[in-house]
C-alpha cells in the first residue's frame, strides 16, 4: 500500500484499506492521519469511522466531542458512525442515550439485503410470547457483562429464555439470574434448540436495549451480578487471619 501511495499519495482507494489496516494493528496515530487525509479527499462514513475510531482509542475526548454530532448529521444511516457514537455517549456517562442509540437491531443496516427493512421471521419483537427466547451472547466479556444489566428485565417480563454466553461467565450468570437458563457459547446450543421444533424467537443480547433502554429514564441499578458468598467469606477469613488488623482492599485494573 505504501509503495503505491508513494507514487499516488492521494489515491482514496488505497488510503481506505491502509487506514483500516492501521486500525487493525492499533497504530492509532497513523490511522488518524490516514483517516483525516481520506476525509479531505473522499469524505464518507468509512473515512469518518477511521477518524472517530482513532480519536476514541487515543483518548482525544475533546476533539471527539466536537466531531461526533457532526459525524452523525452527515452519516445518519451509517452503522459504523452510530455504533461509535453510542459507545462515546456511554463513556461520557450518558448511559440512557448510549443504550438507546442507535436502535439496536442489526438487520436494520444490512443494506445489501433487499429486505433489510423487514425483520427476519424469527426475530423477537419485544413482546412476551408462549415459547423460548434465544439470546445470543456478544463478542467479549465486557459486552456480555454490559448486556447482563438487562437480564432482570427479562426476568420481570416472565419470558422463558435460553442465553448463550462465554463459558467462564456461566457460573456468575447462573448465580445472579437463577430463573434464566444459560448455555455455553461456541457449541451450537441455540441452533439445536431452534431445530428441535419448539416455538422460539432470537435476539442478540445487547439488542435487548432496543426494548428495555429506549425512552424511560435509566435509574441507577443495584449491582446485577452476585459474588459467590461462600468464596467471599472464605477469602475474607483467610486474609484477616494472615493480615490481622489490616484494611482489606480490592483492586480492579485494565490491561491493554
Amino acid at each position: 500500500m505504501r509503495t503505491h501511495l508513494a507514487r499516488h499519495p492521494d489515491d482514496p482507494d488505497m488510503l481506505l484499506p491502509l487506514g483500516l489496516a492501521l486500525c487493525m494493528e492499533k497504530n492509532w496515530s497513523a490511522a488518524l492521519a490516514c483517516g483525516k487525509q481520506l476525509e479531505t479527499l473522499r469524505p464518507d462514513d468509512k473515512s469518518m469511522d477511521i477518524v472517530m475510531n482513532s480519536l476514541f482509542n487515543l483518548g482525544n475526548k475533546d476533539e471527539l466531542d466536537t466531531l461526533v454530532d457532526n459525524a452523525l448529521a452527515r452519516h445518519p444511516d451509517s452503522p459504523w458512525v452510530q455504533s461509535l457514537y453510542a459507545i462515546h455517549l456511554m463513556k461520557r456517562g450518558d448511559l440512557r442515550r448510549g443504550f438507546a442509540f442507535p436502535l439496536a437491531v442489526r438487520w436494520r443496516y444490512e443494506r445489501k439485503n433487499p429486505d433489510y427493512a423487514m425483520a427476519p421471521a424469527d426475530w423477537w419483537d419485544g413482546q412476551p410470547f408462549d415459547g423460548t427466547l434465544l439470546v445470543r451472547g456478544e463478542q467479549g466479556l465486557g459486552e456480555e457483562i454490559l448486556a447482563a444489566s438487562m437480564f432482570n428485565d427479562l426476568v420481570r417480563m416472565g419470558q422463558h429464555c435460553v442465553i448463550d454466553c462465554e463459558p467462564r461467565l456461566r457460573p456468575l450468570f447462573r448465580r445472579s439470574f437463577p430463573t434464566l437458563e444459560f448455555v455455553a457459547r461456541f457449541e451450537g446450543n441455540l441452533d439445536r434448540i431452534a431445530a428441535s421444533g419448539v416455538r422460539y424467537r432470537r435476539i442478540q443480547s445487547l439488542d435487548l436495549a432496543h426494548f428495555f433502554r429506549r425512552d424511560e429514564v435509566l435509574e441507577p441499578q443495584s449491582p446485577w451480578l452476585h459474588a459467590d458468598t461462600a468464596m467471599v467469606d472464605a477469602l475474607r477469613a483467610r486474609y484477616r487471619r494472615e493480615y490481622p488488623g489490616k484494611i482489606l482492599a480490592g483492586i480492579s485494573w485494565k490491561s491493554s
